[in-house]
């Protein structure tokens, strides 16, 4: 029995690798593919030398032996295939070794078959179980050679300083095989190919690329995150220019009148109108869409990481408890913004409920509104965070005379505020000691809305470099692009979308779409609208056609109006398929079963 001790041993091994790396979730990448071969196949391999050995002390004969042993030797030579074709997938050009593997894959095959049908000569004496003859010589020819190729790639991968780390199983296995023949000079009945190999699996496992599932997928959460920023940034973007629309008319409408009315008191009047709604809006310009301006260096921060999500609520708890029974307190937080960032949460907590308790000291019945989304840029996230109320509003000597206050106060004085219901002109100072800005816009009778701009750094624990690879090993979604510049309309459809397994970007501007496919984003389909105004489907279309799209299947989407020339885009233009929005649920299962 000590011939097959090692045997015993390298079982042992390879039984326990098989439970610990089957019975946990990994990625399929060419190692871990090869790697479960070479393990299963290592079982086998041990299981037959054992048995060969446990029939020839119980039964010697020795065509039976013949016969195992020729597995035995031809499990070998597959262990040794498959080694090889790993060691190919560490020179990152194993598809330029295609025909190596292929030619490769023929010689071990056509040795397999030498082994089987030439003679081997079982010499079997006590302990002793071995062979010679023409089919052992094939399985020594085939393992040098074998040999020598990864000696080979461990010289290249060394003189390079590339996966040292994932080359030493190879060293170590040349090194105990060497280590081996010495020993079968003196003792030739010690069988250790099986146990050498186990051995190097050991290692071997510990050197392969297989991240631990659970962190992958935080990768691919945060990967989402970055891509739901992009696409939100570029909407509220075009939300905010929305906005921005209302009072350009109004102070043209105030021009105008200007223009035609000969009464001084109405021209001062109007004057002043548009001087307030002009510097609103240029607030929102310059404050908001200036993205520009968010940079890391200007940013002042005061020590911690916090969670927003957890933030938000604290806030809502306070709040809720602290507001009249009366008032209809409304709240939302965008899920695009980082989980984890860096400032000082408890002042952007006094600031938020201080806001909302002084609209709510001044709203006996009413809504108050808050509502907090962000623009992400590099590692910096800008926190848009709007408070509007339905009370009284204020007037502009007011609003002046808060915008107006200095920043003239100490962290010490700030520190002592331990009051969550600090004043507006306090509030105003707190925002500006923390680099931020505060924006009020109100009307009589009709409330009063504040806009908080501040930048905080995006925690460093929300990054990794690895996000983008990793994420695209696990993430074996396909890739939807969706056009659409009916922004509800948009998200209904990109959540349906997500439910049926795609992984969505969503855009309000058809020539978004032009310039991600010509930076070489990839999508597996792509939906347009066909009532977008400032850029329609037919012109998206056809900037499509240009670039010879070969692996995007481009489908309109229709209201119920145009159902009856749904085969008019099919056969004039280059769409695939059509969408009907009356029916979107069954008709995105009916796409994805169409374009599987």
């Amino acid at each position: 029995m000590q011939a097959i001790l090692l045997q015993i041993v390298g079982l042992l091994i390879i039984v326990s690798l098989i439970i610990i790396f089957f019975s946990k979730e990994k990625i399929q990448t060419s190692e871990t593919k090869i790697y479960s071969k070479l393990i299963l196949l290592n079982l086998i391999f041990i299981l037959v030398g054992i048995g060969t050995f446990i029939i020839a002390k119980t039964t010697n004969n020795l065509k039976l032996i013949s016969i195992f042993q020729k597995v035995y030797m031809s499990i070998l030579t597959l262990l040794n295939l498959y080694s090889i074709q790993y060691c190919l997938t560490l020179l990152d050009k194993e598809n330029k070794f295609l025909k190596m593997k292929i030619l490769l894959s023929i010689i071990t095959g056509i040795a397999i078959i030498l082994i089987l049908i030439l003679p081997l000569k079982v010499i079997y004496e006590g302990d002793l179980l071995d062979g010679e003859g023409l089919s052992y010589n094939i399985v020594v020819i085939h393992t040098i050679i074998s040999f020598i190729f990864f000696f080979i790639v461990t010289i290249y991968l060394i003189l390079r300083k590339e996966k040292i780390k994932k080359i030493l199983p190879f060293i170590i296995l040349i090194i105990l095989y060497l280590i081996g023949f010495l020993i079968r000079k003196t003792y030739r009945e010690i069988i250790f190919e099986g146990f050498f190999y186990s051995y190097i699996l050991f290692i071997m496992f510990n050197t392969i690329e297989n991240p631990d599932l659970k962190m992958l997928k935080e990768y691919i959460k945060n990967k989402e995150i970055v891509e739901k920023n992009i696409e939100e940034k570029s909407n509220m973007l075009f939300k905010i220019s929305e906005d921005v629309r209302p009072p350009l008319r109004t102070i043209k409408l105030l021009s105008e009148n200007i223009t035609d009315s000969e009464n001084i008191q109405t021209i001062h009047n109007d004057a002043r109108k548009i001087n307030s709604i002009s510097n609103n809006t240029l607030n929102i310009v310059n404050d908001i869409l200036d993205i520009s301006t968010m940079d890391k260096q200007k940013i002042k921060v005061i020590n911690s990481n916090y969670d927003i999500y957890t933030l938000f609520s604290q806030i809502v708890y306070i709040v809720k408890n602290k507001i009249n029974k009366n008032i209809d307190f409304k709240h939302s937080i965008s899920d695009i913004i980082p989980q984890s960032l860096y400032g000082d949460p408890s002042k952007i907590k006094q600031i938020i409920c201080s806001l909302i308790l002084n609209a709510s000291n001044n709203l006996e019945k009413g809504t108050i509104d808050l509502d907090i989304t962000s623009i992400v840029k590099y590692d910096t996230c800008r926190l848009l965070i709007t408070i509007s109320d339905t009370g009284k509003g204020l007037n502009l000597s007011v609003i002046n005379s808060i915008l107006e206050s200095d920043e003239n106060i100490t962290e010490e004085e700030l520190n002592k505020m331990d009051n969550l219901d600090i004043n507006l002109k306090l509030i105003k100072k707190t925002i500006d000691i923390l680099g931020g800005k505060l924006l009020i816009k109100s009307e009589e009778n009709v409330g009063t809305t504040y806009t908080i701009v501040l930048n905080q750094l995006i925690s460093s624990k929300n990054n990794n470099d690895q996000i983008e690879e990793l994420a695209k090993i696990l993430n074996n979604k396909k890739r939807v692009l969706i056009i659409d510049d009916d922004y509800k309309e948009l998200k209904i459809l990109t959540n349906e979308l997500k439910k049926n397994n795609y992984e969505v970007i969503s855009t309000m501007y058809g020539k978004d779409c032009i310039d991600r496919l010509m930076n070489k984003e990839e999508f597996d389909l792509i939906f347009i609208d066909d009532e977008m105004k400032m850029y329609n489907a037919v012109k998206v279309i056809d900037e499509l056609e240009k670039l010879n799209l070969k692996n995007s299947n481009v489908i309109i989407m229709l209201n119920k109006d145009k159902e009856f020339i749904k085969e008019h885009y099919l056969e004039d233009f280059a769409f695939d398929d059509y969408l009907l929005k009356s029916n979107y649920k069954n008709e995105i299962i009916r796409i994805k079963e169409k374009f599987q």
